[in-house]
């Protein structure tokens, strides 16, 4: 992945979207890959929930993003390479990856039209 550098605040509240998404979207993916009721899927629930339960608080989050920090180092030590292969890396679910075009459609059909990928999120694609 590119280095994002600074951000401004609109930018940063962004990211904070996108990595939002990139998480949830890899948790279904994950998720997928098992039986719904199994043990294994539970666990991908579990984690999800670990994750998104110490994720930063959106001030410390747009900070970081706002200096150039990266943010996955937001995220307890455990977690962190999770975290940033989410980030990095894009979610096979074409519905479910922020930058595809399906999702942009989804996103508009849904009511949110600023749904716009910005430049330095196209560098991480």
């Amino acid at each position: 992945m590119t280095e994002i550098g600074k951000l401004t605040e609109k930018e940063a509240y962004f990211f904070l979207d996108f990595v939002g998404f990139r998480i949830f979207g890899w948790n279904l993916v994950d998720r997928k890959k098992h039986h719904p009721n199994s043990n294994a899927a539970k666990a991908v629930d579990k984690r999800f929930r670990d994750i998104i339960g110490s994720q930063p608080s959106v001030d410390d989050f747009v900070e970081a993003a706002m200096n150039g920090k990266p943010v996955h180092l937001l995220w307890p030590v455990e977690m962190q390479e999770e975290v940033k292969r989410a980030i990095q890396s894009e979610v096979p679910l074409t519905i479910n990856e922020p930058t595809s075009d399906e999702f942009i459609r989804s996103m508009r059909e849904g009511g949110r039209t600023d749904w716009v990928i910005p430049d330095f999120i196209k560098e991480i694609r």
